[in-house]
């Protein structure tokens, strides 16, 4: 019998591995399926961004601005793939947008009012500040999270310590 113990539990952890490989395949296919989702809706939003914004300014203008945006926020979506199912992460992301948004006018329309400038010259800079965001968003979840959760910073109270029992000083 102790033959058949064994090949039953290497039969059973060889289910265990099947199901958990057949589970990791759907997850990354509704993945991949969502950020390619995501990003056909950006491509949309940017060719009615460029025609809306191409008539009444110099052609190509805005075509940067455009872009940056697009990548900056795209890299963002993308690089903060397991935090999409936050409503601090959507809050943040239309704040940033909108300040973003903000100061490519500013740049595009009152520092550089002349300047065309190529797409591919913004997509390092739109790559930067996707990661960037990405960063600051972890921060600010660090220190929104309340105490006792997995993201409460470190000497933070949480419900096994009392707050006379913390190790920081400020």
């Amino acid at each position: 019998m102790p033959f058949y113990n064994a090949f039953s539990t290497v039969r059973l952890a060889g289910v265990i591995i099947q199901r958990h490989m057949a589970n990791q395949r759907s997850t990354k296919s509704t993945r991949a399926t969502n950020d390619d989702a995501l990003g056909w809706i950006g491509i949309a939003l940017v060719l009615v961004a460029a025609i809306v914004l191409d008539k009444g300014a110099p052609s190509h203008k805005w075509h940067a601005a455009i872009m940056w945006t697009f990548v900056a926020f795209f890299g963002v979506l993308i690089f903060g793939r397991n935090k999409r199912g936050s409503w601090r992460f959507w809050i943040f992301c239309v704040a940033c947008f909108v300040l973003h948004v903000f100061g490519m006018w500013v740049i595009f329309a009152h520092l550089l009012p002349r300047l065309v400038l190529g797409t591919l010259y913004v997509v390092p800079l739109a790559f930067i500040e996707s990661i960037f965001l990405v960063g600051m968003f972890s921060k600010l979840e660090h220190k929104l999270a309340p105490a006792g959760t997995a993201f409460a910073v470190i000497g933070e109270t949480s419900p096994l310590h009392s707050p006379s029992e913390r190790t920081d000083v400020n």
